[in-house]
């Protein structure tokens, strides 16, 4: 087989899994695009045989819009399980041989078997793909470079409702590129059989022409030979600690001018001399000034003494009228972020979801003039369980939370339950109840992005007991009231991998979808949302994560206080009726899983509703307009199924 048609019959099972039945059961990342630029992508392409394009009544759309209406149709979940695939190889216009192949999907994912011939031996190819948020597609199945981009349409018409084009590129070397076009259509009763490609292979461009037949049985999987391998000696799972770092600098108590060392939360940082530095009230250390500004860079260094993984970081900085400076975070040899600030107020600059190895961190500031004022640092570590490093944030205090002024100000004007669901029939049950609910929650429900949950879940989440606190989720810790002390994250509840948003797609500032949904994201400390992960949740030692974290499973002093299992049961059953993608049942396997339903329905009970999950939904319904049914009504969880 030559290597473009294997590469075809890539395309077409990543076409199946991008598209097709079934989701797969883990989002794998995407494969980085190496840094070199492929030295033979022809700058004179021949123009190729013009793949057969979408028809007038095909219309290009999003992925969620085409993922919409093919789950409406019941085409997400095809009967067909696997296909013989005949493809007629040719060369220079020539036919060199038909080559039979067989794609059978099991556990979340097409395999694709090849029979040996003189380019491949006897093998099994496993593809794997996932959706970016520009929906281009990468499919591992090289250490070359490799590109997939797949396009969606719709039509109106039943038996062609859906129809995709991919376009794909590899660079096999450094002196040959293979693009290749393909197209397919399927509809609700199942896929069709027609298909076309293009290759264009060292500048000769070829059609090419293959079929493919379908059975709702698994067949009988061409078994690759064997080649013997050596047992490999299972390797300790490591254990490690998380810790936080988040400090308000003061100018009188931490740094002087002409440069030191501070102990500070159990962390040594060393700081070089500055042309000037004063304490600056509220907005924080001022280093330089309108006369004597630091021109030159001043830096501020933790050393750990050990390797770390630092996951994520932000600090707080602002500059005098008309000045300006940079600010640059280094991480080892290979991490170096840098930014301008123009800014007059406390601006605070966030990185997440890192996972840099380093043993130190360095913050540098340089003037181009006038002052700089230096308010916090925050930053989250990974550190081997026995690591003797025990550094903390500050020992938060209570501040008083005031919608308008330090958290943002309401949308909405809080209503009673009884007005909010007037018009709704809470006597229905099942698939008809969660529609009711469905077309509820969604009417009227203004979308928060995610950068402004960081402030919002300051009101959303403040302890009833002890107000001028966050209530941390899992452990029942009393968090800062301020996002910048880096002692919490946005936890979410139902996890960002379980409901189509890993890897690339995890929400940013800007993001507005169910990623961002207040009533899903909760306070938690760094370690306890650690432990959740993207596990599914169940009972205590069932191999799932159990809710309610238990004493010296920590590092760190916590509270572990609160009984957090309904709290989750009910947000898990919100997030069940809001977004109709989403899936509960007893075997959480797939991607839109988040728990095992009969235990959530047994937790909802087991732990009533509480004088802070009113608060908090009251509070959600302020910023977004829609309000959690089932801590309005608990029992309506039982209806539902």
């Amino acid at each position: 087989m030559k290597k473009q048609s294997f590469l075809f019959l890539a395309v077409l099972a990543l076409s199946f899994s991008a598209c097709g039945g079934s989701k797969p059961s883990s989002t794998p990342t995407p494969k980085s695009t190496p840094s070199f630029t492929p030295s033979v992508i022809p700058t004179q392409t021949p123009t190729p045989t013009p793949t057969p394009s979408p028809t007038d009544e095909f219309i290009e759309t999003t992925y969620e819009e085409y993922y919409q209406k093919a789950l409406e149709a019941d085409a997400l979940d095809m009967p067909y399980k696997s296909a013989i695939v005949l493809y007629q190889e040719t060369y220079n216009n020539n036919q060199i041989k038909n080559v039979t192949s067989q794609l059978c999907f099991k556990e979340g994912r097409w395999i694709l078997y090849q029979p040996e011939d003189d380019d491949f031996p006897e093998r099994q190819l496993n593809l794997k793909a996932i959706d970016s948020p520009t929906r281009d597609t990468y499919v591992d199945i090289s250490d070359d470079y490799t590109e997939v981009t797949v396009k969606y349409y719709l039509s109106n018409n039943p038996e062609s409702s859906f129809k995709c084009t991919v376009n794909y590129n590899y660079q096999m070397n450094v002196s040959a590129l293979i693009h290749m076009e393909a197209y397919f259509e399927f509809n609700k009763y199942g896929y069709s059989s027609s298909y076309h490609g293009i290759t264009t292979y060292n500048n000769v461009v070829d059609e090419e022409a293959m079929s493919a037949t379908y059975s709702t049985e698994e067949l009988p999987p061409i078994t690759p030979t064997p080649t013997p391998t050596p047992t490999p000696t299972p390797t300790p799972e490591k254990k490690v600690k998380t810790l936080s770092f988040g400090h308000t600098f003061n100018g009188n108590l931490d740094i002087t001018a002409s440069g030191g060392t501070k102990e500070i939360n159990n962390l040594r940082w060393t700081y070089g001399s500055a042309t000037f530095v004063q304490q600056s009230g509220t907005i924080g250390v001022q280093i330089g000034s309108k006369n004597n500004p630091q021109l030159n860079p001043w830096n501020l260094e933790a050393d750990f003494g050990e390797d770390v993984t630092l996951i994520s970081y932000g600090y707080t900085v602002s500059c005098a009228a008309s000045g300006s400076f940079s600010a640059t975070v280094m991480l080892g040899e290979e991490y170096s972020q840098a930014i301008t600030c123009t800014s007059t107020t406390n601006t605070t600059y966030e990185y997440e979801d890192l996972e840099e190895v380093t043993n130190y961190f360095k913050f540098t500031l340089q003037a181009t003039q006038r002052a700089i004022y230096f308010n916090e640092i925050h930053f989250v570590v990974e550190v081997d369980e026995e690591s003797p490093l025990d550094f903390h944030a500050d020992v938060p205090t209570p501040i008083d939370i005031i919608p308008g002024q330090n958290v943002p100000a309401i949308k909405h004007e809080v209503i009673s339950k009884e007005v909010y669901y007037q018009d709704v029939d809470l006597t229905k049950t099942c698939d008809e109840l969660r529609a009711e609910l469905h077309d509820r929650v969604n009417d009227g429900f203004t979308r928060t992005s995610y950068g402004d949950a960081k402030t919002m879940l300051i009101y959303t989440d403040e302890s009833v007991d002890n107000p001028g606190f966050v209530y941390g989720m899992w452990d029942g810790d009393l968090l800062s009231a301020n996002w910048n002390s880096g002692t919490w994250n946005r936890e979410h509840v139902w996890a960002c991998t379980n409901m189509g948003l890993g890897g690339s797609d995890r929400p940013k500032d800007e993001t507005k979808n169910q990623g961002s949904d207040l009533h899903n994201l909760r306070a938690a400390c760094p370690g306890s949302n650690g432990e959740h992960g993207s596990r599914h949740f169940g009972e205590l030692n069932s191999g799932y994560f159990y809710p309610n974290i238990v004493e010296n499973s920590l590092s760190g002093s916590h509270a572990y206080e609160g009984d957090f299992r309904g709290d989750l049961a009910r947000t898990l059953l919100y997030m069940y009726v809001c977004y109709d993608f989403l899936s509960l049942t007893d075997n959480p396997t797939g991607n839109n899983d988040a728990g095992v339903l009969s235990t959530l329905l047994s937790w909802n009970e087991l732990d009533p509703v509480d004088a802070f999950e009113i608060q908090r939904n009251d509070r959600v319904y302020s910023y977004q307009g829609n309000r959690n049914p089932f801590v309005d009504y608990s029992e309506l969880a039982n209806n539902l199924f």
